[in-house]
């Protein structure tokens, strides 16, 4: 029968990295209190477990490292490797096993060192060129120039708007003051109109004075002192300019039809019926053309811009002074 091969020394499988570490470690065994198979061995492997030194008990051929037609690998001589946990692992306290687990651990997934590219490949520089910045700013110009030019019809759809809603609102005031606030023989027919008073009252002057340069404008001095012309340049808050135009012509030659009861329809001339006005005119109605051009170009005079957009506004005002 034949006897168990020698065993390997426990001090041999006991080196790693960690061996000169485990050396300064002041050591139980001097004293006799444990064995060596409690300082440095594994733990002990259960009865029924069969290991390999059971194994060589049973072969049947001659042979080192042999059990039937079956090839057992030689026991292991040599120093442990240094990768994984060394032999000692267990008998570490926790500071020694922290370092150690974080000089095993490798980098995170998908992280690589500069300059060497990932997965084995060549290695590159990092850093972009020329054309990708070209490439970068062609695409971000193809991507905000529809929102630069929405962004601007939006812009010019709201000066419409603007320009509009103000060019409606001072033709109505214009139009307004006309009937109801301008006596009537200070209007005077002419394009454009003239506005005087032939009596020369001083509270009529007063009123000509602040009404009209608000109604007009800029420019509607006329050339004599105390005298206006229903023609100006307005500029709004936001620097859009108005050119606002009145055209005032006398209606002197009407006939009036009123039925009289006990004498029927009866026809009146209006030489008839009022005096001569300043004039010289048997004139009782006069008709207002009120035309406000404007320019969507800001600071623009609407006279110098072919696409200057404009209405007008039409009335009659009576004389009704008495």
């Amino acid at each position: 029968m034949r006897t168990r091969p020698p065993r390997p020394d426990r001090q041999e499988f006991g080196k790693s990295p960690l061996q000169p570490w485990m050396a300064a470690r002041p050591s139980r065994l001097a004293s006799g209190e444990e064995t060596d198979r409690q300082e440095i061995g594994p733990p002990p492997l259960p009865p029924w477990m069969p290991t390999r030194h059971t194994l060589f008990a049973h072969r049947q051929k001659a042979g080192p490292h042999e059990i039937g037609h079956v090839a057992l690998p030689a026991p292991r001589t040599g120093p442990r490797p240094t990768r994984g946990r060394p032999y000692p692992f267990a008998a570490m306290d926790g500071g020694a096993k922290r370092e150690f687990r974080a000089s095993q651990r490798g980098p995170p997934p998908g992280a690589h060192r500069p300059g060497v590219a990932p997965f084995g490949g060549p290695p590159h520089r990092s850093g972009v060129t020329i054309v990708e910045v070209l490439m970068a700013f062609l695409i971000l110009g193809s991507l905000l120039l529809p929102v630069f030019f929405a962004l601007t019809n939006s812009v010019k759809e709201t000066e419409r708007f603007y320009t509009e809603a103000v060019a409606i609102s001072q033709a109505k005031y214009v139009m307004d003051t006309l009937m109801f606030q301008i006596p009537w023989r200070t209007i005077r027919s002419g394009n454009p109109a003239r506005f005087d008073d032939p009596k020369k009252v001083g509270a009529v002057q007063t009123l000509l004075g602040a009404a009209i340069p608000r109604m007009f404008g800029s420019g509607c001095e006329g050339t004599a002192a105390e005298t206006w012309r229903g023609d100006g340049l307005l500029t709004d808050r936001k620097g859009f300019l108005y050119r606002i135009r009145l055209q005032c012509r006398d209606l002197d030659d009407l006939e009036f039809s009123v039925d009289i009861p006990g004498r029927g329809l009866q026809t009146f001339r209006s030489a008839e019926l009022t005096p001569k006005d300043a004039d010289g005119r048997y004139c009782l109605m006069k008709k207002l053309s009120l035309e406000i051009r404007w320019s969507l170009t800001k600071g623009r005079d609407p006279l110098k811009d072919p696409q200057a957009r404009s209405f007008r506004l039409v009335a009659v005002k009576s004389h009704l002074d008495g």
